[in-house]
């Protein structure tokens, strides 16, 4: 091929079917952006284009921009999008983040001057409708797109478009955008400037969002309080999800506002304790402004000449494992809370736990069933209930036979309304080694303000409340709405990030036959996680029979049908106010696999029953195959059965 332009005719929706055409060749193609630059020179140098429509405003005053197509996806360096939209596509669209420039895009003149206080180094300019265009290439620095960093000043970078050299305006006409620089190259951008926009970002981003309140830095900081307001304010910054330049930033300049230096410890180094303390999330979710405990905290730092790293990164002694290995005796955590009818419980001791399902489908009666069985082994249940009230808590307890005194001494009943973070560490402590039941997780993210379906948010919400009670020794149940899902519905509504939050089991209550207080039923537990296998995924791991203990009476005098229930010996049947719920089998591992195995025996046995009813005899699979339309896995095991069997 010579070296002649290349342009690309492009069908956006499918841009693979691009064919090269050398300019020579191609008399429609599309002419320079008008004023300017032509797609070929942005191409050239590696730019992300789209076509975009520029037209007035309904008043006519300012120009508004649209662009054609999904640019974020098809924006491309090889796109010839005049031949698509002639005559409407009237503007150039760059992709930022591919392209990999900042562009700082000043909306009045000397805006940018008046923000920076200095002039910008030479680089490519363009001149706009209302002021200018400075190009910068964006380099590592990882600057985003943000509008009104300063008065009359946007940042168009990661995630953001500018539009180009040589296109409409919308009310100038064509030729708004003009390159006014004698200098064709983008500059490097340089590090004081790319600061200056980190901070200004980070700043910005600090000072509001969905958190509400923010940390407020004084203008100086007295000796005293300098550790205490430090770290304060780096946490609101990691609550807020600021990234870590950005902080970093943001802290140098907060340490210069002490009033005497503050050495002992550098910006970095108080961001990283705060990165190793504190998940990202909400300020509101982590830190408490009365919060003593969120002072900087010194405990678990690794000392010099130390041999174990703080926080786990030390490491472990597999010594008594490995040993356990060794001679064979070697196993996996099991459960053991929630007796069943086959002796497999059903809930891990120390971790975290969960059931599943729709409203009325016996979460709670089944949570408080396992509760009772702990309190009569003397063991604390709590309830952590953010559904319902304390009522129905004791009503249901007593309706399952649970002894009063037994529920004063062991019954542990909390009523969260609102995040606290204080009141969950001390809370983990007081309840720590309880059997704890925890109704709804959906609605204890809800009092957190916190989101279901955010994965961040999810993650976070099991680092602050779920996970500190396991660790506590707590055998953790968390209670569930269910999700309709592809899968067969065997995870709660919300984010994935629920799966990963649960180590221990996860069942799903799936009603067989709808129960009430005068209705017996059943719900089959089915697992939709076990951590360590004790049961398979999917399998019923216990059938849970609702039942209702019955007054039987005689009857001396005839009354209506519809106020007792007659049988035919003359008797009334009434249906007792208590409960009795019973944790019946289910499938363990084992039995799973045998049932697996009979059910693939049975169809085998069928098969080779087909095969011998053929006529002639089959010559082999793929004549099996092709006579009783099967496919070849099926038929080679048929077929080897048969012959086996001596056809």
């Amino acid at each position: 091929m010579t070296d002649a332009i290349i342009y690309w005719d492009v069908d956006f929706e499918n841009e693979e079917t691009a064919d090269p055409i050398e300019e020579d060749a191609a008399p429609e193609q599309p002419e320079p952006a008008p004023g300017g630059t032509s797609t070929i020179d942005m191409r050239r140098r590696g730019w992300y284009v789209f076509p975009v429509e520029a037209y007035p405003s309904p008043d006519g005053k300012k120009g508004e921009k649209e662009p054609l197509v999904p640019w974020r996806t098809m924006s491309s360096p090889r796109h010839a999008w005049g031949r698509k939209w002639p005559g409407i596509a009237n503007a150039t669209g760059i992709d930022c983040e591919k392209s990999r420039i900042v562009v700082i895009d000043e909306d009045a003149a000397e805006a940018v001057r008046e923000w920076l206080g200095r002039d910008l180094p030479d680089t490519h300019i363009i001149q706009t409708h209302q002021g200018h265009q400075f190009y910068f290439q964006a380099g590592d620095w990882g600057i985003r797109n943000s509008t009104k960093i300063a008065p009359g000043v946007d940042i168009r970078g990661a995630g953001g478009y500018v539009v180009a050299e040589g296109s409409a305006h919308g009310v100038g006409g064509p030729g708004t955008y003009v390159r006014v620089s004698g200098n064709t190259d983008v500059a490097p951008m340089p590090e004081w400037l790319a600061t200056t926009i980190l901070a200004a970002q980070a700043a910005e981003k600090a000072g509001g969002g969905a958190g509400g309140e923010r940390f407020e830095m004084p203008d100086d900081i007295p000796d005293g309080e300098r550790d205490t307001t430090l770290f304060r304010y780096a946490c609101s910054l990691r609550a807020r999800s600021i990234r870590d330049h950005e902080a970093i930033t943001l802290l140098r300049d907060a340490f210069n506002r002490c009033s005497t230096p503050f050495t002992e410890r550098t910006p970095e180094e108080m961001w990283s304790h705060v990165c190793k303390d504190y998940p990202e999330g909400r300020e509101r979710f982590y830190m408490d402004e009365d919060d003593d405990e969120a002072e900087a905290d010194t405990e678990g730092e690794q000392q010099e000449g130390d041999a174990k790293l703080p926080n786990g990164w030390g490491r472990v002694d597999l010594g008594s494992l490995l040993d356990a290995a060794e001679a064979g005796t070697l196993e996996l955590p099991m459960p053991d809370v929630g007796d069943t009818a086959d002796g497999v419980p059903l809930f891990y001791d120390g971790r975290v736990n969960g059931i599943a399902g729709e409203s009325g489908g016996g979460k709670t009666w089944m949570a408080l069933a396992v509760g009772l069985q702990e309190m009569r082994k003397g063991r604390v249940c709590t309830l952590l209930d953010f559904e319902d009230g304390p009522a129905t808590a004791v009503t249901r307890l007593v309706d399952l036979g649970g002894d009063i005194g037994m529920l004063r001494a062991l019954f542990d009943y909390r009523q969260p309304v609102k995040h606290d973070p204080k009141g969950i560490r001390a809370m983990v402590k007081e309840v720590a080694g309880a059997f704890v039941i925890l109704d709804s997780t959906g609605e204890s993210m809800s009092a957190f303000e916190l989101k279901s379906n955010d994965d961040g948010e999810v993650a976070a919400w099991f680092t602050v409340l779920a996970r500190p009670m396991a660790r506590s020794g707590c055998c953790v149940v968390l209670l569930d709405h269910m999700a309709k899902s592809s899968d067969g519905g065997l995870w709660p509504i919300g984010s994935h990030r629920k799966r990963a939050g649960i180590d221990g089991a996860q069942y799903v209550a799936e009603v067989i036959e709808e129960f009430s207080r005068e209705k017996n039923g059943c719900v089959a537990l089915k697992v939709a996680k076990d951590r360590n296998g004790a049961r398979p995924r999917g399998e019923v791991a216990s059938y849970v029979r609702f039942t209702h203990p019955v007054d039987v009476q005689s009857v001396s005098e005839p009354v209506a049908l519809e106020d007792l229930d007659l049988n035919g010996d003359g008797y009334a049947v009434e249906i007792g106010d208590d409960l009795h719920i019973e944790f019946g089998r289910g499938r363990t591992s084992a039995e799973a696999a045998e049932r697996k195995a009979e059910k693939a025996a049975k169809a085998l046995a069928r098969d080779v029953a087909e095969l011998n009813k053929l006529n002639p005899s089959p010559s082999g699979v793929r004549d099996v195959m092709r006579r009783l339309a099967w496919g070849q896995a099926r038929a080679s095991r048929a077929w080897k059965e048969w012959s086996d069997k001596g056809k």
